[in-house]
């Protein structure tokens, strides 16, 4: 229903618009009258209304002036001006200032009805074109994902990829690499966690990206013309991100594209080189530059981690067992995974011990001990200080 206003200083012209025609027949309703302009303005600025029939010569304040106020105030509104034929400059003016239309008294009805009929039409025209526009601003970064998802995936050939970008006010990336991140355990977040940690990163250095990501995976495509200065940002991002964080990830850049239909190979590449990662709960950048071969006895070291973690074992146990010092073996750790034997030990116990909360149907104290802590209380401790959560608070914020 369409809310009109009347506005004339006579009282009968008033009272016949409204009485001698049917207007909900045609989906208007009148729901306020006002006797001069400044009456009908404010009126306007409180309530919402569609049409206006407003007379010219008013006291107070004319439907010129109306007019002129009203074009400052809203454009989502239809005015018919009615005017005597000695006031036709003045209608000439409300026409200029945004008056839909104008009659000339005496008016008769059919007019009237033909002038709101059209006044709506054209409301509804600009109405429908305003909600389209909207929609597409709305829907703007979904098209851009899109793009992004098409690109990586070669589902769009250059030509095409170029002027759509240019349409959507995205800068043309024709040579860099592409960054891939993934959650070692599903449902972990930390590649979220990561990911805001390479997006600030590239920002602070005012990189040219694009990113895409579904609810498992994120992919940055990076402009630069060398993959050292994006591994360098990368392992940058990663010592923030393990400051806060523990989960593991898989990390993967590609070679260097040099156009852009060679984005989905390196796409792929990165992928590949990602989930090459060769042991669990080892965050690291892994690249076409990095050479993976661990000393033997680290990686005899994080075998034995994995088969004995709910063991009161330490650096010790470990170096006895493998025949090697105990210096040896922590400089083998901090050269080699940038981690000392103890953080590596605590993040492998605490990702077990998350599993388990959010799998099976132990009691935290239960966890605890399958995990290597036979003190529940300093196994919360711990929990706490890495995740910041309680182990109940994890099972109930992520256990469905």
């Amino acid at each position: 229903m369409y809310k009109m206003l009347i506005v004339d200083d006579e009282y009968i012209v008033r009272k016949g618009i409204k009485e001698t025609i049917d207007w909900e027949r045609y989906n208007v309703t009148i729901t306020h009258e006002a006797k001069h302009g400044q009456e009908a303005l404010d009126i306007i600025k409180h309530h919402a209304i569609d049409i206006v029939i407003t007379d010219i010569r008013m006291p107070i304040m004319d439907g010129v002036t109306l007019i002129k106020e009203l074009s400052h105030l809203t454009d989502d509104l239809g005015i018919v001006v009615l005017s005597g034929y000695q006031d036709f400059e003045y209608a000439k003016h409300a026409l200029e200032n945004g008056a839909f239309s104008y009659l000339l008294k005496p008016i008769a009805n059919q007019e009237l009805i033909d002038k709101v009929l059209d006044v709506i039409n054209h409301l509804k025209i600009q109405r429908e074109k305003e909600s389209l526009v909207e929609t597409i601003q709305e829907d703007i970064p979904n098209i851009k994902r899109q793009l992004i998802y098409e690109v990586l995936e070669g589902r769009v050939d250059t030509a095409t990829f170029i002027k759509k970008a240019t349409s959507y006010k995205l800068p043309v990336i024709h040579q860099g690499v592409v960054i891939y991140m993934q959650d070692e355990v599903k449902d972990n977040q930390g590649a979220s966690q990561f990911y805001a940690c390479v997006i600030e990163a590239l920002t602070a250095e005012n990189v040219t990206y694009y990113y895409y990501h579904d609810q498992d995976t994120y992919s940055v495509i990076v402009q630069t013309d060398t993959l050292k200065a994006v591994q360098t940002i990368l392992e940058s991002a990663l010592k923030r991100y393990q400051q806060v964080h523990i989960e593991p990830l898989y990390i993967g850049v590609s070679n260097l594209f040099t156009e852009i239909s060679g984005i989905k190979e390196a796409y792929e590449s990165a992928q590949e080189n990602a989930l090459k990662k060769p042991y669990p709960l080892i965050n690291m950048v892994m690249s076409p530059l990095d050479d993976l071969t661990l000393k033997p006895q680290l990686k005899s070291c994080l075998m034995y981690i994995s088969q004995h973690y709910h063991e009161n074992i330490t650096v010790k146990t470990v170096a006895d067992h493998l025949y090697v010092s105990e210096s040896y073996l922590m400089h083998a750790f901090k050269n080699q995974l940038n981690k000392t034997f103890n953080e590596y030990l605590t993040a492998y116990r605490l990702n077990k011990a998350k599993e388990l909360l959010l799998t099976s149907h132990y009691h935290i104290y239960e966890v605890a001990t399958k995990v290597g802590y036979g003190d529940v209380k300093y196994f919360s401790q711990v929990f706490r200080k890495h995740l910041g959560m309680t182990p109940s608070d994890y099972v109930k914020q992520f256990k469905t």
